[in-house]
Formats: structure tokens, sequence, C-alpha cells
């Protein structure tokens, strides 16, 4: 089963180095990032969000923020735009602890923990403290994400 974990941080990079790098919509310099409402998330991914109350939202991913110490501040659920049969696609405002851009063991663990937690459903996080957005997608045993940055 090692060999298996070792071979998911493989795809895990490949993934990575594939979709997210060049796809990220991080600003150019010289540029500033889009407001949150401007974002490729809120502008062309998703649309008819509704905001669930967070204090009685009951759902197995809940269970991990609370495992990894992560505070939820908003959780959205939207109509995905770019992929019509997903009908309820989530957006979580959190406060994470680390930056998002560390693409370690620990963010490798969160987000397979969140995807097998939301039944492999993609979904999206918006780190309110870095302005970063991460979209998290499962590809069978491993994940792809797209990054994109807002401003504050």
């Amino acid at each position: 089963m090692i060999w298996k974990w070792e071979i998911q941080k493989l795809l895990f990079v490949y993934f990575l180095l594939i979709f997210a790098t060049s796809n990220a919509a991080y600003a150019s310099p010289g540029s500033e990032a889009p407001s949150l409402d401007k974002t490729e998330l809120y502008s062309k991914l998703v649309s008819g969000c509704q905001a669930i109350d967070v204090n009685s939202w009951k759902h197995p991913t809940r269970d991990v923020f609370v495992k990894y110490d992560i505070k939820i501040d908003k959780v959205e659920i939207c109509k995905n735009v770019s992929r019509p049969w997903i009908t309820k696609y989530p957006i979580f405002s959190v406060e994470l602890k680390r930056d998002p851009d560390r693409d370690d063991d620990y963010y490798i663990k969160f987000y397979m923990d969140l995807l097998k937690a939301n039944g492999k459903w993609p979904f999206t996080i918006v780190d309110v403290v870095s302005a970063k957005i991460v979209d998290v997608t499962s590809y069978n045993d491993t994940f792809a994400l797209l990054k994109e940055q807002y401003r504050k």
C-alpha cells in the first residue's frame, strides 16, 4: 500500500504541473488581481450560489475542516456552469493556517480527505487569509488543482 501513496503523490505532482501551474490565474506582475466577484470562479465557473447557514450545516466535509482545525467562514452551494451535470457545487470560504501554494504532504492529505468526504465531487476553497482560490477536482485516486488570486 505504501507504493500506492507514492504513485498518488507522483500523479498529484504531474497534474499540478500540467493544470495548476499552466492555468493558474494569479495576477501577472504589474497587474492587480480581480475582486472576488470578478474572479474566474464567480464570473465563469459557477452561478446561482446560495449561502448555507454554517452553524446548522451538517456534511462529512465539515468533519475534515474540524480535523484540520480550519475555521469555516462561509459555505455556498452553486451550479457549476462549466460542468452542467454538477448541480450542487460547494465553495468553502475558510481561514487556512498555511499558504495554499505549499503543495506538501499536509495539503495532499487535506485535499484527499475533503474529496473523500465530498464523494469525490469537485469543490472550491476560498482562503480568506491569503486571498487565494483553490479549485480541487478528482482524477481517479488523485486530484488536480487550479489556483486563482483575488483582491481583498
